[in-house]
């Protein structure tokens, strides 16, 4: 990402960021995470974090939790939420999701 000030952004990401997502959306942020996220690793979490796995798995981006939100309820038809141990499972599982090595 180029150096160049931007008039929009008051502090530059640093030159790992692709793509900017400002903060300061509220719940729209949430959305536009789950909808432009190749994957979703949720680790614990409160409300935020189960209204982000909700939008990734109703999006069918692959997800997995560490120590987050489960759920369950009787004919339920929303997909499953894996569960990972640890980082180290919960990366490996989501980039064979993704058909990428790890």
């Amino acid at each position: 990402m180029s150096q160049t000030p931007r008039r929009h952004l008051r502090i530059w990401p640093n030159e790992y960021v692709d793509i900017a997502i400002a903060t300061g959306l509220g719940h729209a942020r949430n959305a536009i995470l789950a909808r432009t996220a190749d994957g979703v690793v949720a680790l614990g979490g409160g409300l935020g974090t189960l209204s982000e796995i909700a939008l990734a798995l109703r999006t069918r981006r692959p997800t997995i939790g560490i120590q987050t939100w489960r759920f369950d309820r009787d004919g339920r038809t929303e997909p499953e939420l894996a569960v990972a141990a640890n980082v180290t499972e919960a990366l490996n599982w989501l980039f064979a999701q993704m058909g990428r090595p790890s």
